[in-house]
Order: structure tokens, then sequence, then C-alpha cells
């Protein structure tokens, strides 16, 4: 939703009374990628598996902060990351990328997680845009011999 956007809604729900709860129907196509992408790993209600697909739920017991996923959505990771807040064990993950993914797909998936469980700041597009170039030079220059 673009700032327009936004001031609508705030003046829709402060002036005329309507619903201003977010929810997960507002990141539908968030919810429909993580569905196609990422569930049958971390599961439809991203529980996880044990040690081997860490759950999404608990984003404090992350090592990396909430930009990071971008990378990881986009890039993927072989790296050592806590699986939860109740399996306090490192575990070795190797969750393929989605170079394909658009920025406004990541910040979507990202928005729908958030909204479930996280339910911090909306992640804004245009941050995620900038992470998302980041991420793709890094992963670009990792490729290049030297």
């Amino acid at each position: 939703m673009n700032k327009f956007g936004y001031l609508l809604w705030f003046l829709a729900c402060h002036f005329f009374g309507m619903s201003c709860k977010l929810s997960t129907e507002t990141y539908k196509q968030g919810k429909d990628l993580y569905i196609y992408h990422c569930a049958s790993c971390h599961g439809n209600s991203m529980e996880g598996l044990g040690k081997i697909y860490p759950n999404l739920i608990h984003i404090d017991s992350f090592k990396f902060s909430p930009n990071e996923f971008v990378c990881l959505i986009s890039n993927g990771s072989n790296s050592k990351v806590d699986s939860g807040s109740f399996q306090k064990d490192l575990i070795s993950i190797q969750m393929p990328g989605i170079p394909k993914l658009s920025a406004i797909e990541i910040n979507n998936i990202l928005n729908y997680i958030n909204a479930l469980h996280w339910k911090r700041s909306p992640f804004q597009l245009d941050n995620t845009t900038k992470q998302l170039l980041v991420c793709r030079n890094i992963s670009k220059n990792e490729r290049q011999p030297q």
C-alpha cells in the first residue's frame, strides 16, 4: 500500500468508523506465496519440524535482524541459526533461495508472517527493496571468482 493508500485507510478508520485492524487477509498474496514456497518445510502454521526446519513463530530466537530475512528468502542460507525458543540447539540449515521473487512478494510474505506471529511494525516496501538490492549484489559477488 502506498502513502496515499495509508492516508485513505487512516481517514476511513478514524473519521468514518471503519475497522482499523489489519488482518492476515490484508496480506493475501503473502499468505498464498508462503503456502506455495515455504509451508512444505516450515508448516502451514509456521511451527517448523523439530531440528530439521526452524519454526517462524518466534522471531527473537533467530540470530539475525528482521531485515536479514529478505536475504534469507532471496538467497537461501547454509548458516547455523537458532531453531526456536523451545529448541536451543543450533541447527544447520540449507534453505534454498527463491531469487525470482520480487521485493513486493518478499515484503508480502514477511508481512503475512509478521501479522500472524511477530506483531512488529509492518515491513516497508522501500526498505525491503533496498535490502534486496544489497542481498542480490552480495549473492552475485559470492559467485564471481576472485
